[in-house]
């Protein structure tokens, strides 16, 4: 701790920052001892690789950062060459998570390091198992994150801060940005650089509290430890600001190992880490202090169910373009290549997306040599069973390969950018058949150049909706929902739905009723938020509480069934109503028959369909009681 006087004649005291300093390594555990085979010849001595994160350093000094890690690494030379065998360490800087997960499924790096909405990004790109968490020196493993303003500030919530200056250090920070970005979602409102006027980056979280306490910005995110750290070394300081928003606790940073790390080595490594009292190593004891750490505590993948389903909800309703290649959301501004086409513009992260969608997304297009059946394939399409967009571009490619063998027609696929633009592409004849919703459908009927093919059978293939609450909650009817938060998938049937409750109501719009309408990456995601509280009520499949039931009973106990629909079927696969028949009863026949077939039994597993059937009228017949019930906007 330093100390120096403020022109004001007060004592300012310049803390030593407990926890994001640590946040600046992806080091921490690293590629240790999993190297039974990563031994040097001359001396036998394990090879530990660390790693440090540009993300995560900017803007802090990356000098400083390596400087502490080359301490980190020094200290786990001697404790391991002294204590169990010889060790030597290579530090290196890495660019994104998309480098350390290509470095951890080549056996490249064995751990890392990361904070929380980091290890939410990367265990979609690679399987990592969390270990450890750092804990503080009153021993907790979580922070609570406080939103703080000026003390004579008349604010008393996040709305009262609109066009304000906002202070943050990290946009991967747990408390000093994830929790504000939630509370304006909540809050029904844009997100953070939409919402305040200015926003200003510092370097160390005790900084953005110091922005707020002299003025320089209106409103700062930080955790608790560092609000209780000020009030007691400088109270009079402490008193300059006021606390208008507290989280639930969370955990800030966590270790992870990548699979198949041997039990014993990690056994190991986790007791040099969390071994109790203060560390014997000298130099090992001085990093301890810096860092504000008494000890590191093991942890498991439950202790981050809370910020996981927050990290899963937040990037669900983020305003974001979806590279249909490679799965990455990146806003307008930060794409490399795009395609106009009429299905609107797509976005790419790279031109090497780019080249790929040309080449076999969109041999449909007008003027194009167009195959003679084209497959409409929504760019939302990664978002189905929760499954990598790449991985699920390339079953539809292998799909569509695999029909066009079986019917000796020419098949293509279009990428397009959601069902009111299929609807648009049937007009135009521009496609040939495409995955619809039942609503769609019934709808798209009228109009006279639509036909049902068959419909998947899957374990939701037939359902209700229903809304729900937590029982403790105490709603007990629908009126009792006005003003709330509710969060659903944002599927058609959803839309129908909840119109349908909220016109019952004197509404006639969801958003006019509920407080907030949350996107949700999945039905899982969405009993989640229930379940922690994350959101007051939620819009989910009968079928989905069904699993709950069996699965977590004393979970599905706790829930309470506010209204339900009609019965409804998911989907259906509908065709052109021009195509020559012979044409359609190859295709029929095609998918008809794919689970008899190997090949063709696994695409229908990783879509969790058992297969399809011919679809009849009365399949339809829920969605129409439904759509009649609407009132005319």
């Amino acid at each position: 701790m330093s100390m120096s006087l403020t022109g004001m004649g007060e004592v300012m005291v310049e803390l030593r920052r407990p926890r994001h300093f640590t946040l600046l390594f992806i080091f921490i555990f690293i590629s240790i001892l999993s190297a039974q085979g990563n031994v040097l010849a001359q001396d036998n001595a394990i090879i530990i690789e660390c790693r440090l994160s540009k993300d995560f350093l900017s803007p802090a000094d990356p000098t400083d950062a390596f400087n502490a890690a080359k301490t980190w690494t020094e200290v786990m030379d001697e404790e391991f060459t002294e204590r169990w065998k010889p060790v030597k360490t290579n530090v290196e800087m890495i660019s994104t998570l998309e480098e350390l997960a290509e470095e951890i499924k080549a056996g490249k790096v064995d751990s890392a390091y990361i904070s929380t909405p980091e290890y939410c990004t990367l265990r979609k790109l690679v399987y990592v198992r969390p270990v450890m968490i750092n804990a503080s020196r009153g021993g907790l493993k979580t922070q609570k994150a406080c939103l703080v303003v000026k003390a004579d500030s008349a604010a008393s919530s996040i709305r009262d801060l609109k066009g304000k200056t906002f202070a943050y250090f990290n946009k991967n920070s747990v408390t000093g940005y994830l929790f504000p970005q939630w509370l304006l979602l909540k809050a029904g409102q844009p997100d953070i650089p939409e919402f305040f006027k200015t926003t200003i980056q510092v370097s160390r979280e005790k900084s953005a509290l110091y922005a707020v306490i002299f003025g320089e910005a209106d409103a700062a995110s930080v955790s608790r430890q560092l609000l209780d750290t000020l009030k007691e070394l400088n109270p009079a300081m402490a008193k300059r600001v006021k606390v208008i928003a507290v989280s639930e606790p969370m955990p800030e940073a966590v270790g992870v190992v990548r699979k198949g790390l041997d039990e014993e080595l990690l056994k190991r490594t986790l007791a040099f880490f969390t071994r109790k009292g203060e560390p014997e190593n000298k130099k090992l004891k001085q990093v301890f202090t810096i860092l504000g750490i008494s000890r590191f505590a093991e942890v498991e993948e439950s202790d981050l169910d809370y910020v996981e389903s927050l990290v899963d909800i937040i990037r669900a309703n983020e305003k974001k373009h979806l590279d249909p290649i490679c799965g990455k959301r990146l806003a307008a501004g930060e794409a490399k290549s795009k395609v106009e086409s009429k299905a609107g513009t797509v976005y790419f992260c790279c031109e090497e997306c780019r080249k790929v969608y040309e080449e076999h997304c969109e041999r449909a297009r007008p003027g194009s040599s167009n195959p003679m059946i084209v497959y409409g394939i929504e760019a939302t399409v990664g978002s189905y069973s929760g499954k990598d967009t790449q991985d699920v571009m390339a079953m539809v490619r292998m799909q569509s390969e695999h029909m066009e063998n079986a019917i000796n027609i020419d098949v293509g696929f279009e990428v397009l950018s959601g069902e009111s633009i299929l609807r648009e592409r049937f007009r135009n004849k521009t496609i040939s058949m495409c995955g619809i919703s039942a609503r769609t459908y019934v709808e798209m009927l009228e109009e006279g150049n639509i036909k049902p093919l068959v419909r998947a059978v899957s374990s939701s293939e037939k359902y209700r909706l229903v809304l729900i609450s937590l029982k403790k909650k105490g709603y007990e009817k629908l009126e009792d929902l006005k003003g709330i938060s509710l969060i659903s998938w944002s599927g058609e049937m959803e839309s129908l739905f909840l119109r349908n409750l909220v016109q019952g109501m004197g509404s006639n719009k969801p958003m006019d009723f509920f407080a907030c309408i949350l996107n949700c990456p999945s039905e899982q995601a969405a009993l989640r938020a229930v379940l922690f509280g994350q959101a007051d009520a939620a819009c989910v499949k009968n079928t989905t509480l069904t699993v709950l039931k069996e699965l977590n009973p004393v979970a599905y106990k706790n829930l309470k069934i506010l209204a339900t629909s009609e019965k409804v079927i998911s989907g259906l696969i509908s065709y052109r109503s021009d195509l020559p028949p012979d044409v359609v009863t190859r295709v029929r026949e095609f998918f008809l028959g794919m689970d008899k077939k190997p090949r063709l039994k696994e695409l229908l597993t990783y879509f969790k369909t058992k297969s399809f059937v011919p679809t009849k009228d009365s399949d339809f017949d829920g969605v129409r009681k439904m759509l009649k019930k609407l009132k005319p906007r």
